[in-house]
């Protein structure tokens, strides 16, 4: 008798701590949360690196290109070719 006693009270303090994880803040559940939204930044984490993996290749393109030079020189450093005129136009 005093067994079947022992294990009911085993069983319910065991049920108490089951229904405290699954309710606390750091239950499990919670922790079922955290490990779900780490997965999920993980995958925006590798989309993100192949998008700058692929512009990172795209620049380097660019940057290897005379014609890149060219189109930089005029429009940011307002320069032209020694054969060219420049005409401004006033509003």
């Amino acid at each position: 008798m005093k067994k079947i006693i022992r294990i009911r009270y085993a069983l319910v303090f065991i049920l108490i701590l089951f229904v405290i994880s699954l309710s606390s803040k750091d239950g499990i559940i919670y922790l079922f949360r955290l490990k779900s939204e780490i997965r999920e930044l993980k995958t925006e984490i590798d989309e993100l690196t192949t998008a700058n993996n692929d512009i990172n290749k795209k620049t380097e393109s660019i940057k290897k290109t005379p014609r890149f030079y060219e189109i930089y020189a005029r429009t940011k450093l307002g320069m032209i070719k020694s054969d060219e005129i420049v005409y401004e136009v006033k509003d």
